[in-house]
């Protein structure tokens, strides 16, 4: 009995001494850093508080105290820092060693397992790859589907709550929404959330992200087996047994399914209906050639189920509990989807690019993730001893990052408790001061997901009701938030008393929510009333400006319409308007059927489609530019592989294949004007060197040639290194973790650096500034340009102002123009202050010789250029200098990735021409100039990928070529894209062999993917320059791959089908990989569907 006793007396000594002992190391390192003076065994665990709200408000009150930075507290013996420097957040996140999540994920492996979120290593690496494809554009574009459908429901279930002027929880209510979405974009199933409240899976989720939260910071009960003693254990096994049941059932159904074959139909049960979920693509995936075992299968769905959820509810319930407090943000928003939607089509769902068009929601989301963040803290433990940012973090230390800590620092955000949504368009923050969604390698892989589904569900809401606070008396009235959060503890404290009940107490249990709720009201809009009285108001002067233009153009008396027009409000009168409207139509088809006259009669003699009346072949068209592009290979060979026409409306077109045709147009000196189509790009581009024509372009492009010069190019060629640099740097982290992603999309912002820092000298960033609006609204103008050149009713500028996403267009076109005169005056302005030759800091004033700084010196006529001509040239210059090389070094790469023979000469080469020992260091003007198996690759690139793949010309009189008559008023399009497939020129076309250009070099207008003549590229050297610059430091530095390994070619055929017979093509077609790139025609040649691939870096 003695022994018994003694050892029960010993046991507790022998344990403290052994904790003590085990943690003396890291007392000792961490006790040099900032933090709360602790107790033994316990640490500051009895100072946490005792529930979620009180540990938040503790976090907070420990940052002021110590400075707001970084500081260590201890819970129990297990160590912790919270991090809120930026310095340790870019170390912590950009690491490719430090991905091990803390400790206290490991609570929540009874519920989610090794998934995605808890898992490391090998098995995270592995999992990580597989599931990536899963977030796929165009699956994204599926789930979008789902989670209208699921909104739909969302606002018919708002109505009832709402009615009445009723305050609710708005909080608790999304719950049902995102549950309702997750399991049907990750099951394919349909649980009805919304519908059933009594729910078991609900509270479940709610009971355990609680628990786990509490166990966190409970030092006993963070121990398994301690736990298993404590009284609420029996209602975490409960809520645990209710989740993995509702999963594996789920996992089950759909894998008796799949065996079944069942999923071939669309009727009866839920679980057998066809629908591609997240849970399906599980089901074909494998890992190491296997598929995944059910255990696999449960951890990856329980991960999306959770991550999925959660989170978005958080997301979703702030943004919406914003809208209620901040009315004039909700104002902005409501007259954003009413421009992009239109006042009558409120009602629909909003498509996948309306959604994407949604700027200032997108600001809005961001300012409401900076205050109220999904998830508040993300934890990484260390397996080994760090040096950040000068300190020792010994082994065993769990690092947590405290991103909602970060929302409220006054370094980074100015007045942070003020909602200002666009403060992310005018101080943007660094790279790593804002991470709602994390970021290197363990960054959040559902982020757009995410997003999606934000975005989603709150622009629904405002465009169906008119959100209020739960009393009218809690409207913010000077924009500041009512979150005491982040203040310092006096005031925090003195304000706190002043509470209101319906004012957030905010918790972080795993993703952050608001303990007491979100409490608001809803009032549902009117949106027939409000159409009807807005489109009176402007329909009618609208459609008097429309009818007044096109009675002009039938050179009719305008004056002549002054009584119709006047009659407009006049019942006496309407039947004269009623007669013009109906008269109209059929004058303007007259008119324009009598002056397309004569080029029809001619233009018959030339092979070409059927046409229809007034629509000619836009019928035929397609919908997109990859539907036009297929459209025009079908033509292409259905008429011999030669010239043929065709008609858009009244445009007479003839798409140009023949070499002679080629010859004649490119080498004339009169046929230089631009086609139609380029008087799309007036309002952006101006009549700059692209667009104009006569004596304007010729003395242009005298003035302008200087600037491409020799010793020019060499100092370009200094700007292109450094940003390859930083590109290269960049890359290193977007492919760690052998991750696929899409490099075209990378390329963007990269060029884009490089433009403005050789157009303009100086640097925006775009690499680190991922929020820039200038590189959507590229992307979106050239895409609005190329549909309306194949729409016969939207190339009339007068017409399309009338069309529903007109204001979209008007929005994409002042951030284009604002960007560029921002820039054109700050360099002006920079220019005539004396502070010039000694500025250090200014971007804009630095001592730097630019193409803008070439246009400034220059002279036309003998005097200098206008603000509008200045406009015009640095315009022309940044699109075609940005998006050009864009698909240029975005088809060469992905080529790299599929030929991997090749890729191995391209290393050879660079080591022989930088030696080996400098293959890290930059590349000089003369070494690229002697990289030659490079030039070749670049050649073969640009005869399958041309970056420009048409070029249009208009003929202003008639023109005899290779013995045809072309009339006046004709558009001949040139089709470079079709000549690098052209197999009488290029044997065996679809084979990549860059040898091809030493032994069977075409003929000089059979291979021109610069042009040719007067008209050629003047920036040809400069893209060239840049290509070759980017591409040979990839291969220096990285081994590119493909997005899988099964996608290498191994015969070294591409896999484009362009330009295989129809039948072929479509054979094809059909056994198409998702990350072959999908061929796209608007302005320059781009993959729908993105360059996937993934970089390995060398050692």
């Amino acid at each position: 009995m003695w022994l018994v006793l003694y050892v029960f007396l010993a046991l507790p000594l022998l344990v403290v001494a052994y904790l003590e002992l085990t943690t003396f190391r890291r007392r000792r390192v961490l006790n040099k850093l900032k933090g709360p003076s602790g107790l033994p065994l316990v640490g500051n665990a009895h100072q946490m508080g005792k529930n979620p709200s009180e540990i938040l408000d503790q976090v907070f009150a420990w940052w002021h105290q110590f400075g707001r930075d970084n500081f260590v507290f201890w819970i129990g013996t297990y160590s912790n820092v919270l991090v809120t420097s930026s310095k340790y957040m870019e170390f912590i996140l950009s690491s490719q060693t430090l991905i091990t999540k803390s400790d206290i994920y490991q609570l929540t492996h009874p519920w989610l397992g090794l998934g995605l979120l808890t898992s490391t290593g090998s098995k995270w690496h592995k999992h990580r790859k597989m599931i990536t494809p899963a977030f796929h554009f165009n699956i994204l574009q599926d789930f979008h589907e789902v989670m209208n459908e699921n909104s739909n429901k969302f606002i018919n279930h708002l109505k009832k709550v709402a009615a009445g002027d009723n305050i609710f929880d708005f909080q608790d209510q999304a719950h049902y929404l995102t549950l309702d979405v997750i399991c049907d974009t990750a099951m394919g199933v349909s649980i009805n959330a919304m519908e059933n409240h009594t729910s078991s899976i609900v509270q479940a989720f709610k009971d355990m992200c609680y628990i786990i939260n509490m166990r966190a910071f409970h030092p006993l009960k963070r121990n398994e087996l301690l736990y298993r003693l404590a009284p609420d254990y029996p209602a975490y096994r409960k809520t645990l047994n209710t989740l993995q049941d509702f999963t594996n059932d789920i996992i089950e159904k759909r894998i008796a399914a799949h065996k079944s074959g069942a999923l071939s139909t669309s009727q009866g049960d839920e679980f057998t209906r066809k629908k591609m979920a997240f849970l399906d693509t599980l089901l074909s995936s494998t890992i190491d050639g296997r598929p995944l075992t059910s255990k696999e299968l449960y951890e990856e769905v329980s991960t999306f189920m959770f991550e999925g959820h959660d989170t978005t509810t958080s997301g979703v319930g702030f943004a919406v509990y914003l809208l209620s407090r901040h009315q004039d943000e909700q104002r902005k928003l409501f007259e954003e989807q009413r421009e992009i939607m239109g006042d009558s089509e409120l009602g629909r769902d909003a498509t996948y690019q309306e959604i994407s068009q949604m700027k200032y929601l997108d600001l809005f989301i961001k300012e409401a993730q900076r205050v109220y963040p999904s998830v508040p803290f993300i934890g990484r433990f260390t397996d080994k001893d760090y040096v950040i940012d000068g300190d020792l973090v010994p082994k065993g230390t769990t690092l947590n990052l405290g991103l909602v800590v970060l929302g409220y620092n006054d370094k980074v955000f100015k007045d942070p408790h003020k909602f200002r949504p666009e403060r992310f368009e005018l101080e943007k923050p660094g790279p790593f001061e804002y991470v709602p969604f994390s970021a290197g390698p363990r960054n959040c892989i559902g982020q757009k997901f995410a997003l999606l589904e934000i975005k989603t569900v709150v622009s629904k809401i405002i465009r169906n009701f008119e959100v209020l606070p739960a009393l009218d008396e809690l409207v913010s009235k000077d924009g500041y938030i009512n979150t005491t959060l982040g203040l310092p503890p006096a005031e925090r404290k003195k304000r706190d008393a002043h509470r209101h009940k319906y004012d957030p107490i905010l918790s972080a249990v795993l993703t952050l929510k608001s303990e007491n709720g979100l409490h608001l009201r809803m009032k549902e809009r009117q949106p027939f009333e409000r159409f009807q009285v807005r489109e009176a108001e402007n329909y009618v002067p609208r459609f008097v400006g429309v009818l007044k233009q096109s009675v002009s153009h039938l050179s009719l008396n305008s004056d002549s319409l002054a009584a119709p027009i006047g009659c407009l409000r006049s019942r006496s009168k309407m039947w004269i308007i009623l007669c013009a409207v109906i008269s109209l139509p059929l004058l303007l088809v007259a008119y324009f059927e009598f002056g397309s006259l004569r080029r029809k009669r001619m233009l018959n003699k030339f092979q070409g489609p059927r046409m229809l009346p007034v629509v000619g072949n836009a019928h035929q068209m397609g919908k997109t530019p990859t539907e036009i592009l297929n459209r025009f290979f079908d033509w292409w060979h259905e008429y011999n592989k030669d010239n043929f026409r065709y008609w858009i409306g009244f445009y007479s077109n003839i798409m140009v294949t023949s070499p002679k045709y080629m010859e004649f147009i490119l080498s004339s000196q009169t046929l230089i004007s631009k086609s139609d189509v380029y008087d799309l790009t007036h309002p952006w581009l101006g009549l700059g060197l692209l667009t104009s024509t006569g004596s304007k372009w010729h003395k242009h492009r005298k003035m302008i040639t200087p600037a491409f010069h020799f010793n020019i190019l060499q100092d370009f060629h200094e700007v292109m290194n450094e940003n390859s640099s930083k590109f290269i740097d960049h890359l290193r982290k977007v492919a760690a973790g052998d991750n696929i992603f899409d490099f075209q999309e990378e390329t963007h912002y990269f060029t884009l650096d490089v433009i403005c820092d050789t157009a303009m000298g100086v640097s925006i960033n775009a690499m680190e500034n991922r929020s820039a609006s200038v590189v959507q609204a590229f992307k979106d103008m050239c895409y609005n340009i190329k549909m309306r050149a194949f729409n016969p009713w939207k190339r009339n500028e007068t017409l399309y102002r009338l069309a529903p996403e007109y204001p979209a267009y008007r929005r994409t076109l002042r951030t284009l123009q604002d960007f560029t005169n921002e820039i054109i005056a700050k360099r002006i302005k920079a220019r005539n202050s004396v502070a010039e030759s000694n500025s250090q800091d200014d971007e804009f004033s630095r001592k730097k010789m630019a193409f803008l700084d070439t246009l400034f010196s220059s002279t036309v006529d003998g005097r200098p250029l206008t603000s509008q001509e200045l406009y015009e040239e640095v315009s022309t210059f940044m699109f075609e200098g940005h998006d050009t090389t864009t698909s240029g070094v975005g088809f060469a790469v992905y080529l790299l990735s599929r030929h991997q023979d090749e890729q191995k000469k391209l290393f050879n080469e660079q080591c022989e021409v930088m030696g080996d020992s400098g293959l890290s260091r930059d590349a000089t003007f003369q070494e690229i100039s002697q990289m030659k198996y490079l030039d070749l690759f670049i050649k073969e690139a640009q005869r399958l990928y041309p970056s420009v793949p048409f070029i249009g010309r208009f003929t202003e009189k008639d023109y005899v070529i290779d013995g045809d008559i072309v009339p006046k008023g004709t558009t001949l399009n040139l089709g470079l894209l079709m000549l690098g497939y052209n197999d009488s020129v290029f044997k065996d076309p679809h084979k990549f062999r860059p040898e091809r250009f030493d032994l069977e070099k075409p003929g000089p207008f059979e291979y021109v993917p610069f042009s040719a003549g007067p008209r050629n590229c003047i920036g040809q050297k400069f893209a060239l320059l840049e290509i070759k610059t980017v591409v040979s430091k990839i291969i220096r530095n990285f081994e590119v791959l493909p997005a899988l390994d099964e996608l290498v070619s191994k015969d070294g055929y591409v896999s484009t089908t362009l330009g295989l017979p129809p039948a072929e093509k479509k054979k094809r077609d059909a056994h198409i990989h998702k990350y072959d790139p999908v061929l796209s025609a608007a302005m320059t040649l781009k993959s729908e569907n993105g360059l996937h691939l993934r970089m390995k870096q060398r050692r």
